[in-house]
């Protein structure tokens, strides 16, 4: 998630925005595992289903989703993260399990579940990261201020082949196995371009959270 996309430069702007998310990165041969996971759980008939797969190099939990962030104040955005989260527990991640939303039966979104070592710490870094955007003077939609935090991984969305009932979810696909994890040792600040030639994420900051010995 390092390199931005072919013609989107960055700006000097005051009135410019980033489209920003904080979240949990899988190395790439994480991402690659789970990818693969899903892949076999469609097997090739994805479009036939209606879905259009995210790619190993888009996946991620995401901790906070910031949408269009004023450039002018992302500074402070990133010295609120840095404080709020550096240093905190890094936790282990599984990959299992999938579900969608807002159900199976109606699907709009399908996810991988997130599993964690010490149950709390991925809610406990999704609550700093939203505090530092509050901090920064970030507003949260009225509609996400309530919701609890689930922990997942968005692997699908609907593409061009959902016809008239809408996407439908691979029979199994609630039964997916363990697909892996990784030790999530940072917290990732990332600008994402959802349109475009190709769409992409890039970076913007990295926060490293402490590793304890066992």
């Amino acid at each position: 998630m390092d390199r931005p996309p072919d013609g989107v430069p960055d700006t000097g702007d005051e009135r410019a925005t980033r489209r920003l998310f904080v979240a949990l990165v899988p190395p790439p041969a994480a991402a690659e595992r789970v990818a693969a996971g899903v892949r076999a759980a469609f097997a090739g008939a994805e479009r036939r289903l209606g879905w259009r797969l995210a790619p190993a190099a888009r996946l991620h939990v995401t901790l906070a989703f910031l949408g269009d962030f004023p450039d002018a104040r992302r500074a402070d955005l990133e010295r609120q993260l840095r404080g709020e989260l550096g240093g905190l527990a890094a936790p282990e991640l599984e990959v299992l399990g999938g579900g969608a939303f807002p159900s199976l039966e109606r699907p709009r979104v399908l996810w991988v579940g997130v599993d964690e070592d010490v149950p709390g710490r991925v809610a406990a870094l999704a609550r700093r990261a939203r505090q530092a955007a509050l901090g920064s003077g970030w507003r949260a939609p009225r509609g996400e201020r309530d919701e609890p935090f689930r922990p997942h991984m968005t692997v699908a969305r609907p593409g061009h082949g959902a016809g008239l009932r809408g996407p439908q979810a691979p029979a199994d696909f609630a039964r997916l196995p363990r697909l892996g994890g990784w030790l999530a040792d940072e917290v990732e600040l990332v600008e994402s371009w959802p349109g475009g030639a190709p769409p992409g994420y890039r970076t913007l900051l990295r926060v490293p959270l402490a590793v304890h010995p066992g």
